[in-house]
């Protein structure tokens, strides 16, 4: 059976592009995480070998700017430095944004994007270099439709751009279609 994103006009370069893509977050993800575990000391010896020690340094949060709007179940991404957060629930009666917004942990300070086509929840995101693709998802406020809309954001000139439809009527990161 074809893939539904192939007979739809995504090319399997791109599909391939998608992938490795998300490969690569995971592995910086797993480093993120891991990385600093590593290099703890002391090590403790185990009947499994030795293995590093968590610190028993308390964690120390803190306060950081307030987003322009609250929001729940955006989909989000880092490009160049900057957290970017698109649409998602706003307040509890589930009503939906299309607003975009970048925050700089360098200035602690947010700034506003383009808005998305639509107000969406529950996208399955990757980014891919300036890219940021969005598939799918819960279009409008809540209950949305669920969509099968492929929309792509380049983080860098601030525009995006509809590419079609992935062939699946759901949510990708929610409850099924």
């Amino acid at each position: 059976m074809s893939d539904p994103l192939l007979m739809r006009g995504v090319g399997a370069r791109t599909l391939r592009a998608l992938a490795s893509t998300r490969r690569l977050i995971l592995v910086a993800l797993t480093a993120l995480v891991l990385g600093p575990l590593a290099s703890a000391q002391p090590t403790a010896t185990t009947g499994k070998g030795t293995v590093p020690r968590i610190p028993d340094t308390p964690c120390v949060w803190e306060r950081l700017a307030d987003g322009a709007t609250p929001r729940a179940e955006a989909p989000s991404v880092v490009h160049d430095g900057k957290l970017l957060v698109f649409s998602g629930f706003v307040d509890a009666a589930l009503n939906v944004t299309k607003r975009v917004d970048a925050y700089d942990p360098i200035t602690n300070q947010w700034t506003q994007r383009s808005d998305m086509p639509s107000p969406v929840t529950h996208s399955g995101v990757a980014r891919d270099g300036n890219n940021v693709w969005f598939i799918g998802g819960f279009t409008g406020q809540s209950p949305g439709a669920a969509t099968n809309q492929v929309w792509i954001y380049n983080a860098s000139t601030n525009r995006g751009t509809g590419a079609g439809h992935s062939g699946l009527d759901r949510g990708l990161s929610g409850r099924g279609g």
